[in-house]
């Protein structure tokens, strides 16, 4: 196995975005970029949580490429993106501007060409990074590619409740209804991992829908009539986004697929080595 989990934050012109990353070797003084036989995988994590889900797999992946597991803009140790700092002149980060974020951070580490891969909203941001770029991308790994409709998409953002701002108030009730919000989506979890995403919901800050709202605001269609990467699908029969599965399928015939029975969401954490193994072999194959 390759190395621990180091951590460390590339500075771009409107702020700070904060990565977790494997060296080649225990005690390597080089940086991310620093092993040039390995190629780049930049690994893009699902809203509202950060790297820290990738912690468990990521020695593994470091097997045979570089690993580089992001913290999205607004979530876990990122900086939240300032006004003013969307492309297209808008108060809040869209689609594109993530997918432009994701290149600025290969070229700082020296990716040319790079593996991509995606959970939930990072499988929308990895789609539009590899649509921006096509010559650059060697392989496209998404993990649950959520395919919403434009009905949904006009309810969701027309929807105040769903992504309503985390109030702090005195006696606490906004951690309980948190609390409640992760049990509700996640009724296996115990109680320790409740808490975890309850803190990566806090990290957030008060708005944590940022990133749902550049995907409610997003042509997903679109963006993948411009891919050119082999992809691959992976689903898990017990996770939130499985219900796109076969949407994603329609949308991508060309891509490869993979069910995970009775996976959840997260199996990156609770079956890395079965995880890392799938996306080796497809990695390895392109």
């Amino acid at each position: 196995m390759a190395g621990r989990v180091m951590r460390g934050y590339l500075e771009l012109p409107w702020g700070q975005v904060h990565y977790r990353t494997v060296h080649a070797s225990p005690g390597s003084a080089a940086g991310p970029a620093g092993v040039e036989s390995r190629p780049l995988l930049l690994m893009l994590h699902q809203t509202p949580l950060d790297s820290e889900h990738y912690e468990r797999v990521l020695p593994l992946l470091a097997e045979f490429a570089i690993p580089v597991a992001v913290d999205s803009p607004g979530y876990g140790l990122s900086d939240r993106p300032p006004p003013g700092t969307a492309a297209g002149g808008g108060s809040e980060w869209d689609v594109e501007d993530y997918g432009r974020l994701t290149w600025e951070i290969a070229d700082q580490l020296g990716g040319e060409r790079v593996y991509l891969f995606g959970r939930a909203t990072g499988s929308v941001l990895a789609v539009e990074s590899a649509a921006q770029q096509p010559e650059r991308v060697r392989a496209l790994v998404l993990h649950g590619l959520p395919v919403y409709d434009d009905e949904t998409k006009a309810q969701r953002l027309a929807d105040v409740e769903f992504g309503a701002p985390t109030v702090p108030q005195a006696d606490g009730a906004h951690l309980v209804r948190l609390w409640e919000r992760v049990l509700g989506q996640y009724p296996y979890l115990g109680p320790d991992e409740v808490q975890w995403h309850v803190e990566r919901y806090l990290a957030g800050g008060p708005d944590f829908a940022l990133a749902y709202r550049a995907l409610w605001r997003y042509d997903l269609p679109a963006a993948v009539a411009r891919l050119r990467a082999p992809a691959l699908l992976i689903g898990g029969t017990h996770d939130r986004v499985f219900g796109w599965f076969e949407d994603g399928r329609r949308l991508l015939p060309d891509a490869e697929w993979e069910f995970f029975d009775d996976a959840t969401d997260f199996i990156a954490a609770d079956a890395p080595e079965r995880f890392a193994a799938r996306l080796r072999r497809f990695y390895e194959a392109h």
